[in-house]
């Protein structure tokens, strides 16, 4: 099976999330980190995420999932190992057009959770097509050693700058070869390896003069 790439905006959007596994937590704290509104439908409040629902960061329904909770939902993530609950979320979901998660089944899921580098702005997904995760977190591992700090601050750099060489330049390909050509001086990744923040905005503005 081949799966589309993409990167979903979930802020504020409602998240549905069934089943308690070892997987409900750390899909919650990602869930979180993109502010995506999500509730939880449980018979019993799991004591790993109690916390999250006393702060009122998830919402929490006790009891066994039904149809009624789909109402308005963006997303479903199943955690449970319940096979026969499983296979009811699925098909809801499908009839009422909302992607799909069940963990460790992709015959049933309409979408899959990639391994995942986050570093400040920049998102890396890796996946294997569900073949082998481990394999997957491997490649993560190999490629989080490659991401530097100066990456990082180059991004925060060119979140003011970019607009800037927007407005300056018209020229679409004179656009991309500045954009290019910054990307690839060397000058200015000595001057972030030396936390010279300012120094590096002074030299870009003089380029695009």
């Amino acid at each position: 099976m081949k799966y589309y790439p993409t990167f979903l905006n979930l802020e504020n959007k409602n998240v549905l999330i069934i089943g308690n596994s070892y997987e409900l937590k750390r899909r919650i704290e990602i869930l979180l980190k993109v502010k995506a509104n999500i509730k939880l439908v449980h018979p019993i409040i799991p004591k790993n995420i109690n916390n999250f629902i006393k702060k009122d960061l998830i919402s929490y329904r006790k009891g066994t999932f039904n149809e009624n909770d789909l109402e308005e939902i963006w997303l479903v993530i199943s955690v449970s190992n319940n096979k026969n609950l499983n296979n009811k979320i699925s098909r809801l979901s499908q009839a009422n057009y909302i992607f799909c998660s069940i963990y460790n089944d992709q015959s049933l899921s309409s979408f899959i959770f990639p391994a995942i580098i986050s570093r400040g702005d920049i998102t890396i997904a890796i996946s294997t097509n569900g073949k082998s995760p481990a394999l997957g977190q491997k490649i993560k591992n190999n490629i989080q050693k490659m991401i530097e700090l100066e990456y990082e601050q180059y991004l925060d750099i060119m979140e003011k700058i970019r607009p800037i060489i927007l407005t300056k330049i018209p020229d679409w390909k004179r656009r991309k070869e500045i954009f290019y050509q910054l990307v690839n001086d060397k000058n200015i990744f000595q001057l972030l390896k030396e936390n010279k923040i300012l120094d590096v905005e002074k030299y870009i503005l003089r380029i695009i003069k």
